[in-house]
């Protein structure tokens, strides 16, 4: 939020940003920030049944997923729906941003936005270092890129001064050398009484019992690493990458291991399997370290240092995948995702095609020519130069530039008005960006 509230000052006097959230702390620091709250229509707790048709197209494998108490999730889908669909009948709305869009708010906008015929634009994190992914139709796999890279990148003549600026940002990669990020002017904070009310609302003994989870017991460190080596990355396991895009083997981090593991003794005997659970994710693996005693299990070094070692990389659909390409490794994927490029990318459709795409990728060599002309497409013709961690003008001004053309794609109103319960006080036309 503070990011897109940089944005905002690049978008205004012509574009201006409403902001929705019904998260406490969100609403407190919209306040604070200078939004004051815009009228609702219906604003009340009993809001209308939504029908069966609408709930079934809302609700996504990850909501579902991620909410085991069904009436609390459908209470909260009629709220949402209600008060989103009452500011979409009043307001002369131009676009909906939502950022990744898997979540209920946002799917709850994305249903609404479709049906009065609003753009949406969505937002992601970029895969590579200071990018973001800014796209019409839905971030990774779901992006309008998926349909087109396939042949659009193949016709990209790189420019020499941004091919060797290319080349820098994935030196700097290489060796582990952050961007530079400036922090925010001003940190604005929730009041003290929303932070108490947030605590409140959101606690539970099993949050707290999740907190204290993950894998116990990992003691290996990059000097354990062997030789030759297979790489599989574990993803969180309620992401919507894997919930939504992992035909083969869904989010079960224990079925991906053991296919990949079963398909690497069969495909190349010598080589080792490394594994690293995913950082943000709270899965206790130990019982399954233990079960594979032959699998070397890293947690404390970065991602990046175990593809510089590594001989082959197989995941389902994480940016791991991309990341492993900058370095000239060969990728197989499991799952579905954009950068799954015939001939830069071997992509297994059924898992008993997993030996012979790890054979020939470890017998055959990476095609560089394909890779970095798909990696320098990426990073100057899809990816926009911004990042959420970067709070300077001109990062605030890529994404702004950004959206900005996204709307001129449908806007044919010459005032256009926005969604959200938090509006700047006498701005005249609104861009809405979900929070």
């Amino acid at each position: 939020m503070d990011f897109f509230h940089g944005v905002a000052r690049h978008l205004e006097p012509d574009i201006e940003v409403w902001f929705y959230s019904t998260k406490v702390k969100v609403r407190s620091k919209l306040s604070r920030m200078g939004y004051t709250r815009a009228s609702l229509q219906n604003d009340h707790e009993n809001f209308a049944p939504v029908p069966a048709n609408v709930i079934a197209e809302i609700l996504n494998d990850k909501i579902i997923a991620s909410s085991p108490d069904r009436k609390h999730l459908l209470d909260r889908l009629r709220c949402h729906y209600d008060r989103l669909g009452s500011l979409l009948d009043s307001q002369r709305i131009s676009a909906v941003f939502l950022w990744n869009g898997s979540g209920l708010a946002a799917s709850v906008a994305v249903h609404i936005a479709r049906a009065h015929g609003v753009r949406t634009i969505f937002g992601e994190n970029g895969y590579f270092p200071g990018t973001m992914q800014l796209d019409p139709e839905g971030v990774n796999y779901a992006a309008s890129i998926t349909r087109t890279i396939g042949q659009e990148y193949l016709g990209t003549v790189a420019d020499p001064a941004r091919l060797n600026h290319l080349n820098e940002v994935i030196e700097g990669f290489r060796h582990g050398r952050s961007r530079g990020a400036s922090p925010p002017r001003e940190r604005v904070r929730a009041s003290w009484w929303a932070y108490l009310v947030d605590t409140m609302i959101g606690f539970s003994w099993q949050r707290i019992a999740a907190g204290r989870g993950g894998t116990k017991g990992i003691h290996n460190t990059l000097s354990d690493l062997p030789d030759r080596f297979v790489f599989i990355p574990f993803q969180v396991r309620l992401d919507s990458q894997v919930l939504m895009y992992s035909p083969l083997v869904g989010n079960d981090m224990r079925k991906f291991l053991t296919v990949c593991r079963e398909a690497v003794r069969a495909a190349a005997p010598d080589y080792k399997v490394v594994v690293k659970p995913h950082p943000a994710c709270r899965e206790n693996y130990s019982e399954l370290m233990r079960e594979y005693g032959d699998v070397i299990w890293l947690n404390d070094c970065s991602t990046r240092e175990i593809l510089e070692h590594a001989s082959l990389v197989v995941t389902i659909n994480s940016t791991v995948g991309l990341e492993a390409l900058m370095l000239h490794k060969p990728v197989i994927t499991l799952g579905l995702n954009f950068y799954n490029v015939e001939r830069v990318v071997r992509h297994v459709e059924s898992l008993d095609d997993l030996p012979r795409a790890i054979a020939a990728a470890l017998r055959e060599p990476v095609d560089l020519e394909r890779t970095d002309r798909l990696l320098y497409y990426l990073y100057y013709h899809y990816f926009t130069h911004a990042s959420r961690k970067d709070h300077s003008e001109a990062s605030y001004r890529a994404a702004a530039d950004k959206l900005r053309s996204l709307m001129d794609q449908s806007i044919h109103s010459p005032s256009p008005t926005g969604l959200g319960e938090y509006v700047r006080p006498r701005q005249p036309l609104p861009l809405p960006i979900g929070s």
